[in-house]
This record gives C-alpha cells, structure tokens and sequence, in this order.
C-alpha cells in the first residue's frame, strides 16, 4: 500500500511523528473522517471531518449537545462515553 501511494518508511514516520504532536490517539477512514484526540476516563473524544458541509437532513443528528457537537459546517466533536459514567459531553 505504501507502494501505490508513493509513500516511503520516512514518509510514515514524519506522519506518526506529527500525529503525535497534535495529540492523536486514533485515526478512522470512514465518511466522516474521524480522529480520536483525548481519553476522559472511560470516554474519549473526537474530531468528525466532512469533505463537504454537513447536510441540513443530518444537522439534528450532529448537532444534539450529548454525543455531538457541531463546531463548524465541516467539523463536529463527539464524545464517545465509557461502559460507565456519563455518556454525554461533561459539560
């Protein structure tokens, strides 16, 4: 795979390294995009990236003040809680 992205091992290091420095802990490619960038306990929080603004159809549902909370048109911060405690966002 590396191969076909024309990538190196030092490409991947330079990546991993800046990762780490924004505070990454989890990266998934799924639409949206969704990097995980702090543990709470149990609970851990999210950046969701869209390519393109968010649809009103789907504002409600990232938009709701527990789970998510819609930061730009672009950019929503989730909180994904633990087995225990609370499962919204501490606020």
């Amino acid at each position: 795979m590396i191969t076909a992205l024309g990538w190196s091992r030092k490409t991947l290091k330079t990546l991993k390294a800046k990762l780490d420095e924004a505070g990454c802990i989890s990266v998934t490619n799924s639409t949206p995009f969704n990097i995980g960038f702090q543990r709470s306990g149990m609970g851990m929080y999210f950046y969701n990236l869209f390519d393109e603004p968010i649809p009103d159809s789907l504002r409600a549902n990232y938009n709701d003040s527990c789970t998510y909370v819609l930061y730009t048109d672009q950019v929503v911060l989730e909180y994904g809680g633990g087995a225990v405690g609370p499962q919204c966002f501490p606020w």
